[in-house]
Formats: C-alpha cells, sequence, structure tokens
C-alpha cells in the first residue's frame, strides 16, 4: 500500500510502492547513521557528560534555556521521567539549575548556569575532534550536497511533533 505524507503546502500527496521502499530504506539508514555517531559522541563525551546531558545543553544553548521540564520531555520525546533525570545529572553536576516559574508557581523552569555552557563548549571541541575519524576516506562534498534536505525534513518532522504535541 502507498504511503501518505503532506507537502509544505498542505496537499496530500501520495507515495508510490517504490518511494516507500525508498523512504524506509533511507529512514533505516538515518537510524544506523544515529546509532553510529551516538556511539561515538558517547565515548568522546565521557566520562564528563553523558549523550542525553550533552544534548540537553545542547538544546539550551542553540534555543535558549528556561524551558520546563515537560516541554524538554515532549521537545526530545521522551518521558518526563526520563528528561527529570537528565535535568537532575546537570543539577547535581552545577551545569543546569531548576526555578520556579515566575509566572506559575507551580511550574519549573531550566536554565544553564555558566558551568553549564563552559561544559557544553568543551563537549563541543570534543565532539570536532570526531569529524576526522567518522569523515576519514569519506566525500563530504558529497553529504553536504543533502544537508538542506535533512535540515528542511528535520524542521518538517519538528514541526509535525510540535503541532501534535501542542508545542507550537
Amino acid at each position: 500500500p502507498a504511503l501518505a505524507t503532506q507537502n509544505t503546502s498542505d496537499r496530500s500527496m501520495t507515495v508510490s510502492p517504490d518511494q516507500g521502499a525508498r523512504l524506509v530504506a533511507l529512514l533505516t539508514d538515518i537510524a544506523i547513521i544515529n546509532q553510529l555517531t551516538s556511539a561515538a559522541a558517547t565515548r568522546v563525551l565521557a566520562p564528563q557528560l553523558g549523550l542525553s546531558e550533552y544534548s540537553l545543553l545542547n538544546h539550551m544553548v542553540r534555543r535558549g534555556d528556561g524551558e520546563t521540564p515537560t516541554r524538554l520531555a515532549r521537545a526530545f520525546q521522551v518521558s518526563k521521567p526520563s528528561m527529570t533525570a537528565t535535568i537532575g545529572r546537570l543539577v547535581a553536576k552545577g551545569l543546569a539549575r531548576v526555578e520556579d516559574d515566575a509566572d506559575d508557581g507551580r511550574s519549573k523552569r531550566v536554565r544553564i548556569t555558566d558551568a553549564g555552557r563552559a561544559a557544553h563548549a568543551e563537549g563541543r571541541a570534543r565532539l570536532a575532534t570526531l569529524q576526522g575519524e567518522l569523515f576519514d576516506g569519506y566525500d563530504i562534498a558529497a553529504l553536504l550536497e543533502h544537508a538542506d534536505a535533512l535540515a528542511n525534513l528535520r524542521m518538517h518532522l519538528d514541526a509535525q511533533r510540535n503541532a501534535r504535541d501542542g508545542l507550537a
């Protein structure tokens, strides 16, 4: 059966069986690439940071801090207890702090500390060392030709998630 999807102009589009099989193969390759690069990243970040901790710091540096644990859990597609555990590890290391929400006393906001920004910068530098290891002998120019398409796919999937989970 054909898979259905929507493009950015909200026109429904049908995917042929061949395209569907290729899309499944593409998503499988992306998942395997994620597993391989995550394992390599975990190795170079340890023992200072776990990958989930670095990812949360990276999110806060990139998007700004001050989000609630619930919103962070939704953004990362993890359970709230899982996100709370990651936040707790960052707080214990002095890399983040949790504050009462000024507008809603029942809610909390997660903020990155100066030490968290420094840990993020160190983690980013450690991850940069992987470039030579991971891409040695690979045609990087060919890969970068697809960067915009993959970024657009991520934005599309983010928008779908945001609409579904009320994050818009």
